[in-house]
């Protein structure tokens, strides 16, 4: 019987120092995973008055 409702999985936080190092863990220990790639912000500068335009 499980207290909470959730999986133990959701709660825990692993951190590696490879996108490689993480997906080698993930498929020695048998765990599903999903590759994220991050995507560069595109930043524009305005400044405050720009919002009065």
């Amino acid at each position: 019987m499980e207290w909470g409702g959730g999986s133990t999985f959701s709660q825990i936080e692993l951190k590696f120092s490879s996108k490689e190092e993480a997906v080698n863990y993930a498929k020695k220990n048998n765990i599903n995973y999903e590759v994220l790639e991050t995507s560069e912000r595109k930043v524009i500068n305005k400044s405050y008055a720009d919002n009065f335009k």
